[in-house]
């Protein structure tokens, strides 16, 4: 009889053991499932600007433009410069 209550015991101490595993581990999951989903819209967002922005460059390209006109964008839009060139930036303003 003894044998039996002690193996009983045993069992029902693992048993609650493990359960108390299982529920910390899934509350942990469950916060970190959160954090990506967080990272996953933020992302959305960015390809969604991205997008825009390479759509508005499309058209630029697009659009029939003198090589100086193309080049003054390139400088002002995307910070180009040609090679060698030296581009000096006002702080001040």
């Amino acid at each position: 009889m003894r044998k039996k209550k002690k193996s009983g015991v045993f069992i029902k101490a693992a048993v609650l053991v493990f359960i108390l595993y299982a529920v910390v581990s899934l509350i942990a999951l469950q916060g970190k499932i959160n954090r990506e989903k967080e990272k996953a819209v933020l992302l959305r967002e960015q390809i969604e600007d991205q997008t825009v922005l390479g759509a508005r460059y499309r058209e630029v390209i697009d659009s029939e433009l003198s090589p100086e006109e193309a080049a003054r964008l390139a400088r002002k839009m995307l910070g180009f410069a040609f090679p060698g060139e030296t581009v000096i930036v006002d702080t001040s303003k």
